[in-house]
């Protein structure tokens, strides 16, 4: 039997679980790994950058010094010891800074450190953050999100007039992927200060609002700027041939626009439909699942990358579209086959396991509303994970590689979107339909691997007649073909439209299997 709690040392309104959360933790035992490996790892990374001989390669030093990030960031989470989350604060501002000084020095002609700033930047962002979760002093609350919020306007207004400032020059200098990064990370930090001021401040509504008008401008200049000097050349109402404004500048300028509108419309909005979408995000984003999914998809996209490097190397030259050997790898086909089913495995599963689902029935909400919420939650959380595919590809020009075709990218972009409603909507589907998580995910990864093997079959099986009806047929049903031909730079509408067709088609299943649900 364990000896009881001494109480007699406790002060008036104070219990024992104030002690016990005073004692040490996993989070400070975290931590305090942390802080040694990035010591360790940092040394080690400043001897070799030096020239010095190091027993520790700079691969594994900045392994260390990453692992250790980790560690740290998840001891400011959740720690809330009040010098360590001033600490941490400081230390948020710092690495903030330096991600300014890293981004603006080419801009004066200084050295190029975009490579530093990117991962910097986002350190201060993640512990700026970790120390919002725990702060309650108003004063440096608001001081911290203040700073989340110039850094975020200051990264917008920057990276969008830098895709602005003409692609050609751009293009020459090496910086326009540089400004649409930095575009990104102001979405980034603009979101972050959003969610730490909520949207029942009138001033945070008031800055979301207005950044949806902005990011509305933004895509209809683009699209028009991209798309009405061919035209009226083409009419002959003008004489000069226009240059190639869309490919990329335009393209970003309207990726950056769509991004900035759809995500301050959402988070803006009172429709019942952007409310239940929010809803599901921060339920997909709060739990471990997602994290996981984000990890191994990482891991999947690490590996794919290296064999993909040692692909152009041993080749010794790039063979257009490059890009392509680095998607269709059996790496990222076999990660998404069983990564649908971790995303979409819980989104009704777990409604109906909790009891939810009949409280949400009895809601004032159709249930075409709860389904179209569920399904674009999930749509957001698969594009989300091809994230680190993208990332590793901007290490190519950093390092100084030849520049390659990105273009296929912006078509193999609404290919795999297309395809991924369709993966969605038929997880969302088999998830209405028990609450058992695990076999809800078995469901889906049953179909997954269907629609994998119909690119088998159509190969090995009807390969030898590529104009007969059936191989045809298994062409439009296959998702890899249109991975494919899309990253050939083909975007055929055709193509598109079964997979459009199947998500709808799964779409309908769900809200009827609902309908049965609030009748019963």
């Amino acid at each position: 039997m364990e000896p009881a709690m001494d109480t007699s040392k406790l002060s008036p309104g104070e219990g024992p679980s104030d002690i016990v959360a005073a004692e040490p933790t996993l989070a400070r035992v975290t931590g305090s790994l942390g802080a040694a490996l990035v010591i360790f790892g940092g040394l080690a990374l400043a001897l070799n950058l030096s020239g010095r001989v190091a027993s520790v390669g700079t691969g594994w030093a900045s392994f260390s010094l990453a692992i250790g990030m980790v560690g740290l960031l998840f001891h400011a989470a959740f720690d809330a010891d009040t010098q360590f989350r001033r600490a941490y604060m400081m230390f948020g501002y710092l690495l903030l800074v330096f991600g300014v000084i890293a981004f603006t020095l080419p801009l004066f002609g200084g050295p190029v450190m975009f490579g530093l700033g990117c991962p910097v930047f986002l350190l201060g962002f993640f512990f700026l953050l970790a120390f919002l979760r725990q702060e309650t002093d108003p004063a440096l609350r608001t001081m911290a999100q203040g700073a989340l919020g110039l850094a975020g306007s200051m990264a917008a207004v920057v990276g969008m007039t830098g895709c602005l400032a003409g692609p050609e020059s751009l293009r020459a200098s090496g910086y326009l992927h540089h400004f649409f990064t930095l575009g990104l990370f102001g979405l980034v930090f603009l979101l972050g200060y959003f969610a730490s001021r909520g949207m029942s401040d009138d001033f945070a509504w008031r800055s979301a609002r207005l950044l949806f008008w902005a990011g509305l401008a933004l895509f209809v200049y683009a699209l028009l700027r991209s798309a009405a000097p061919p035209l009226l050349y083409s009419l002959g109402f003008t004489k000069a041939r226009p240059g190639d404004f869309f490919v990329p500048g335009g393209f970003l300028l309207m990726v950056l626009g769509g991004l900035y509108f759809a995500s301050a419309g959402l988070i803006s909005s009172e429709s019942k439909l952007a409310i239940l979408t929010l809803r599901e995000l921060g339920a997909i984003f709060f739990s471990p699942i997602a994290y996981f999914v984000l990890v191994g998809f990482t891991l999947a996209a690490w590996l794919g990358y290296i064999g993909f490097i040692d692909q152009l190397a041993r080749s010794g030259r790039n063979i257009e579209p490059i890009v392509r050997g680095y998607v269709i790898d059996l790496v990222p086909v076999f990660a998404i086959i069983f990564i649908v089913p971790a995303i979409t495995m819980r989104l009704l599963s777990e409604e109906q396991r909790s009891g939810t689902l009949e409280v949400l029935l009895t809601a004032p909400v159709s249930e075409l509303t709860i389904v179209l919420s569920k399904f674009l939650a999930g749509l957001a959380m698969y594009l989300v994970v091809w994230a680190p595919f993208g990332l590793y590809l901007l290490a190519l020009p950093l390092a100084g590689a030849p520049a390659f075709d990105y273009r296929p990218l912006m078509s193999f972009f609404f290919g795999m979107s297309f395809t991924g409603a369709g993966f969605i909507a038929m997880g969302l589907f088999f998830s209405s339909l028990t609450r058992n998580q695990i076999i809800s995910g078995v469901l889906t990864f049953a179909g997954m691997l269907s629609l994998f093997i119909v690119a088998i079959i159509r190969e090995r099986i009807f390969g030898q007649n590529p104009g007969g009806p059936w191989y045809q047929l298994l062409m439009h049903v296959s998702f890899l073909d249109v991975w494919n031909n899309t990253l050939e730079g083909k975007l055929v509408p055709k193509f598109l439209l079964f997979h459009g067709s199947f998500a709808v088609f799964w779409l309908f299943l769900t809200v009827k299997v609902l309908e049965s649900r609030r009748w019963k």
